[in-house]
């Protein structure tokens, strides 16, 4: 035999599907609007190098130790002559980025990259 709440059921099923619902479309809806900032207008800027440079800076935000240790031990070429020309002392480079905290990723943005571009034209 039927419950006399049987009809309370159905609505209260009715309101939880609409509301999962709403809250997966609005939640994991793609965005409306693009975030222009990230590239210049013609779309060449970050080109390769800059992007490899954002990607070498956000690595050491992430994890400064980490940074500094392979830094002061790194056996590329270009870092090892980099230490030896300026006689880095590995020990101050590895604490020096020990006492740094993590910091979330820094991103391109086209305005800091008009005003830096505008500088370096001004000094020209």
């Amino acid at each position: 035999m039927p419950s006399n709440n049987s009809h309370l059921n159905g609505f209260y099923s009715t309101i939880l599907t609409s509301l999962l619902f709403s809250l997966s479309t609005s939640v994991f809806a793609a965005p409306t609007t693009e975030w222009t900032f990230h590239k210049t207008a013609d779309g060449t800027h970050p080109n390769g190098h800059e992007q490899q440079a954002m990607w070498l800076m956000n690595r050491a935000r992430s994890n400064p130790t980490q940074e500094g240790l392979w830094l002061a031990s790194s056996t590329d070429p270009d870092v090892a002559n980099g230490r030896s020309f300026f006689s880095v002392d590995t020990n101050v480079l590895k604490n020096e980025f020990a006492a740094l905290t993590a910091k979330p990723p820094a991103a391109f943005d086209v305005r800091l990259y008009n005003a830096a571009f505008t500088h370096s034209s001004d000094l020209i």
